[in-house]
């Protein structure tokens, strides 16, 4: 099992490496690399990505030429199913 940390890092490189989504990107990579938040506050952070419009259930991975890349699509997905896993495994730590 990944840790958070590692799950946000990871969509955040399918991300850039899409270059479709920079904004998301940066946001996923800067909460992985955060360690100055206590725990309780990084479990909210992350959690907050999950609410309401444009929250991280809405981002699609596109490429640069408006592209819809399947395969990292459907990791992306996965990806954000396993954050939901580690979220809660994280709070059991």
């Amino acid at each position: 099992m990944n840790s958070v940390e590692e799950i946000l890092e990871s969509m955040g490189m399918i991300l850039e490496e899409n270059e479709g989504s920079s904004d998301w990107s940066k946001r996923l990579k800067n909460l992985a690399r955060n360690k100055t938040l206590h725990k309780d506050d990084y479990h909210y952070a992350v959690k907050r990505l999950y609410g309401g419009m444009g929250s991280l259930n809405d981002v699609v991975v596109m490429d640069g030429r408006g592209g819809y890349p399947r395969e990292a699509n459907q990791k992306f997905d996965s990806l954000r199913d396993d954050l939901k896993v580690a979220l809660e495994n994280f709070l059991k730590e």
